[in-house]
């Protein structure tokens, strides 16, 4: 999955891109179901003029989410093993 955001004229919109290419609305809920489909966030995508510090700010909470998603799917496989 990967997050797609759009800036124009101060508004901004985020849309997300599953590994098929398939594009919808971000929500928290859709989100949350391919991430545990697809087990990691992409690199974003900007479109528009996004600061440099934006830019960081989103790679960095993609990085944290992908740490933790890591961190539950390996968990969750050791507890399967362990049955």
């Amino acid at each position: 999955m990967k997050w797609i955001f759009m800036k124009e004229n101060e508004e901004c919109k985020i849309r997300l891109r599953e590994t098929d290419g398939t594009e919808v609305d971000f929500s928290y809920v859709e989100m949350i179901k391919v991430l545990y489909e697809e087990k990691k966030i992409e690199v974003a995508e900007f479109q528009g003029d996004f600061s440099e510090k934006e830019r960081e700010s989103v790679n960095l909470l993609i990085d944290e989410i992908n740490k933790h998603a890591e961190a539950f799917f390996k968990q969750d496989i050791e507890e399967c093993e362990i049955q």
